[in-house]
């Protein structure tokens, strides 16, 4: 069977930069659908045009598109693949260029089936499809069985016997009126069975020459993924709803194997990991640096969505940064013990905080996710993390961000403030808002305790406080930041935040907002 498969471009809210990603959940479904024998078309929305931002009316009235927008992500539809469209929606905030992305192709192609998929769809199934009114099915979860199941059904007519959707595990769809949600999909145990991702389906070497990725920018970057899962159950995060919290690791030499494979196909040298929780196991990490140290790869990579610190001690951050491990995100949320037990975040700060500065003697350069304003957090709480976060700067963590907390689709904390009535029904608004999550000057407070000013300005301060601190007590970071920006490449995050300031820069992937003319100009990377 022929299929499109389309990731959405990117909802952007104005002054802020897109994180530009090349689409590896979708590249690993073109790969798993081609080896069963089906034929695949990808759009990529984003990267087909990465450097074009155009305006996207929305509630918040200034939000942008980037990539291509809805008309020629529909145009890029050929005809002979348009029986079965599916599309990924993998954040919320996306929800609505999804939304009206079905709409126009049910617009254009009256006979094509529509099958949504991602986190987004995973939290929300039921309510994805009435709010649509034009999705067929849904697929739950990780997504190759359940979506290539689905599609051989479609392709053999059975698409309508409700018997034969019923025993397709990790799917959802409306009969009549009725909303069905089949049982989950046991997750794939064995990830190396996988083909590995379709590159040859997404316009990899725009992101390749455009220098963008996941982590601070290194040059050419590939995504790599070593894992699937999160074993934890944080009450603020989404896995649960998509993984299960079950961590399934893959060979770390076929990990390696395919990092070898893309410095001599694609030129890369530096390698985005987009893993949840890339280091669980310190054997794991212990064997994949082991085997680049074998082999000689003279490579940079990067764990840039925030790893845990039980598998990081002194012996492991040395083999880390000795195999060219240059940049590590560490995720504490809180400084508060009290409230990372209530949010269920199962870790201990002062060994944290010794894991965090074993990768800094090492020589990673180390960067801290901060979150404030969870709905239980106290002013207590609030003290216990500006004290964390000047402990972290004095001892040599070079960057750190600090969020403020917003209730997303999947996680407990949505749950419960819905249940509570704090969140009615999600709409519109609700998902253009959460698209303002790195806007430094907005903040949206669910907690009683603190204003949407109080919380922006604690933010603000957090921000100030670490790197005044951090400064004074590393000055030569600033020769270093000075020199980083005339370079255009990146070391620290903070780096990136100023560049996307300085038109002149070079290595800008960003983009720069005139307001007085409300116009709006890309930069070159």
């Amino acid at each position: 069977m022929k299929i499109t498969l389309i990731r959405t471009s990117e909802l952007v809210p104005g002054s802020s930069n897109a994180l530009t990603t090349p689409p590896v959940g979708i590249a690993y479904l073109a790969a798993y659908l081609e080896a069963n024998k089906h034929e695949t078309q990808v759009i990529d929305g984003v990267g087909e045009n990465i450097q074009n931002y155009s305006r996207f009316s929305s509630p918040m009235n200034d939000s942008f598109l980037h990539g291509l927008n809805l008309s020629e992500m529909v145009g890029h539809i050929h005809e002979d693949y348009s029986g079965l469209v599916g599309i990924s929606c993998m954040f919320s905030q996306d929800w609505p260029v999804a939304k009206q992305l079905i709409e126009r192709v049910k617009l254009s192609f009256p006979h094509s089936l529509i099958v949504c998929g991602g986190e987004h769809i995973s939290a929300l199934p039921e309510f994805s499809i009435r709010d649509s009114g034009e999705i067929d099915f849904c697929v739950i979860g990780e997504g190759e069985q359940p979506l290539l199941q689905l599609v051989d059904l479609i392709e053999a007519g059975r698409h309508r016997d409700i018997v034969a959707l019923g025993k397709t595990h990790g799917i959802a769809f409306l009969s009549g009126e009725k909303f069905i949600q089949t049982k989950p999909f046991s997750r794939k145990q064995n990830l190396d069975d996988l083909p590995l991702p379709a590159w040859n389906k997404v316009p990899i070497d725009n992101y390749l020459d455009s220098e963008s990725g996941f982590g601070v920018n290194k040059g050419r970057s590939m995504p790599i993924v070593g894992s699937r899962g999160c074993p934890y159950g944080c009450t603020f995060c989404s896995n649960p709803s998509m993984w299960n919290q079950q961590w399934i690791e893959r060979d770390p030499i076929k990990v390696v194997d395919e990092i070898e494979l893309y410095t001599k196909q694609y030129q890369a040298f530096n390698f985005d990991f987009y893993d949840l929780t890339a280091i669980i196991k310190k054997d794991w990490i212990m064997r994949f640096c082991r085997e680049i140290e074998r082999r000689r790869l003279a490579i940079t990579y990067q764990l840039p969505s925030g790893t845990r610190s039980e598998a990081i001690d002194n012996e492991v951050a040395q083999y880390l940064n000795r195999t060219g491990c240059c940049h590590l995100v560490y995720a504490p949320e809180s400084g508060s013990e009290r409230l990372l037990k209530v949010i269920n975040k199962r870790l201990k700060i002062d060994l944290l905080v010794q894991s965090m500065e074993s990768a800094v003697k090492a020589g990673t350069f180390v960067k801290a996710n901060i979150v404030i304003g969870f709905p239980d957090e106290r002013g207590s709480d609030i003290i216990k993390t500006f004290i964390f976060i000047l402990r972290i700067a004095v001892s040599g963590i070079h960057d750190i961000f600090i969020y403020t907390f917003t209730p997303y689709p999947g996680t407990q904390l949505f749950d419960r403030l819905t249940e509570e009535g704090k969140l009615s029904t999600p709409n519109d608004e609700y998902f253009y808002s959460l698209s303002s999550y790195t806007k430094l000057n907005e903040a949206h407070s669910y907690n009683s305790r603190f204003s949407n000013k109080l919380l922006n300005g604690m933010r603000w301060m957090g921000l100030i406080a670490f790197y005044v601190t951090s400064f004074s007590f590393h000055p030569l970071r600033i020769i270093k930041i000075i020199s980083n920006l005339r370079s255009g490449r990146t070391d620290m995050r903070i780096e990136g935040f100023i560049q996307s300031l300085l038109p002149w820069s070079k290595g800008q992937r960003g983009m720069v907002y005139c307001r007085g003319k409300n116009t709006l100009k890309s930069m070159p990377s």
